[in-house]
């Protein structure tokens, strides 16, 4: 082991006998604890150790400049909870890339893309086909009275969205309704419909609703999906 301030180098010693030896440098190791690699002193360095008030036990990536441009590590209590992160400091985005190629980049503005490089301003965007087991734009549950009217869901953007109301854990009645509609911040269009004999789904206006026949109050679930 050698002490802060070392020198550690990629190639042994070579010369000839009455001549100079030469060394190669591969990196440094500073009296600030700095590691060096690929220069002699840290601000001109590829890699740095890094701990101040807010990081500790990490890596900072540099620039030629001195400018910290991302950290590896641990964040301190206050500033990022104690958390793991890989942290960019600097104004840019962040790319994963595999087999030499960008597969995913974040945002400086925190937007994620996968397979685009193209920023459409949504959080999330794939250029691609995506799967999931569920998408949940909205739910939660509605009371209704028999042959009542009542609104469960108003959009507040533009889009198309698909709307399922029904009935969850009765012995007796298994309502349930579908409706895809289209909205463009103005009407609402009904593109499919289907409903059972008991429970319906219709438009007011901008305000989906539910309307069921029946002898008592029922308490149904709703879940309203947002497709574009």
């Amino acid at each position: 082991a050698q002490e802060a301030g070392s020198h550690y180098w990629s190639t042994a010693p070579s010369g000839t006998a009455g001549n100079a030896i030469s060394f190669t440098q591969a990196m440094t190791l500073d009296a600030s604890g700095n590691l060096v690699v690929g220069g002699t002193s840290a601000h001109a360095a590829t890699i740095t150790s890094y701990g101040n008030a807010t990081r500790s036990g990490g890596l900072g990536i540099r620039n030629s400049a001195g400018t910290v441009a991302g950290f590896f590590g641990t964040y301190a209590a206050g500033s990022g909870g104690g958390s793991t992160d890989i942290y960019a400091e600097a104004t840019g985005f962040m790319a994963f890339a595999t087999a030499s190629s960008e597969r995913m980049r974040i945002t400086s503005g925190g937007n994620v893309l996968v397979g685009t490089t193209t920023d459409n301003g949504n959080k999330f965007q794939v250029s691609g086909t995506a799967n999931a087991t569920q998408f949940n734009s909205t739910s939660g549950t509605v009371s209704v009275a028999p042959s009542t009217n009542t609104t469960f869901f108003t959009p507040s953007g533009a889009g198309l969205y698909m709307a399922h109301v029904y009935l969850d854990g009765n012995a007796t009645q298994t309502w349930d309704a579908t409706i895809i509609f289209a909205y463009n911040a103005t009407n609402i269009l009904v593109v499919n419909q289907t409903n059972s004999v008991n429970v319906s789904t219709q438009i007011s206006g901008t305000d989906i609703q539910v309307r069921q026949i029946g002898g008592t109050t029922y308490t149904f679930n709703y879940e309203v999906i947002r497709i574009k």
